[in-house]
């Protein structure tokens, strides 16, 4: 009684996890419309408006993330279906294995980082070297502060 009340427990608890992960991981891919990247985050580390770049720049930066925006939209709706099967799969036999599912989430997961990664090379290309070591500036900074706020703030609880 007590094993199949926690084996109940585990599972509503993945599968909740399951569909967070759903609602709010790899599905920003498709993008809000940010020049800085997908889902409003810096797409460098920093954000491009952070780089003062020039209208051709920015005519060219927001093809790119438009482009990828657009090559990455099948992609995240079929993550989202995947992720679906792997949250209905686990609510109707807990036990079940999924393997096959994860494989396919991990696939399109690893296409999302690829057309990502490529996007940032193409933004990259059109920075002048000034913009590029602003930009490496700016990260060491960004990244400066984000270890000083975990500092002041303590240890994330377990």
């Amino acid at each position: 009684m007590l094993r199949s009340q926690a084996a109940r427990i585990v599972c509503r608890f993945l599968t909740g996890l399951v569909l967070i992960a759903a609602t709010t991981g790899p599905a920003n891919a498709q993008g809000r419309g940010h020049p800085e990247g997908w889902g409003g985050g810096p797409l460098l580390g920093v954000p491009l408006r952070a780089l003062s770049l020039t209208p051709d720049q920015q005519a060219q930066a927001m093809t790119l993330l438009s482009t990828a925006r657009t090559t990455a939209r099948p992609i995240v709706q079929q993550l989202h279906q995947a992720q679906n099967a792997l949250a209905d799969a686990l609510l109707a036999s807990p036990s079940a294995d999924v393997s096959a599912q994860l494989t396919v989430i991990n696939g399109l997961r690893s296409q999302l980082l690829q057309n990502r990664v490529q996007t940032m090379a193409q933004v990259l290309a059109i920075l002048t070297p000034d913009q590029l070591a602003q930009a490496v500036q700016l990260k060491a900074q960004l990244s400066q502060l984000r270890t000083q706020m975990r500092q002041l703030l303590g240890p994330t609880p377990p």
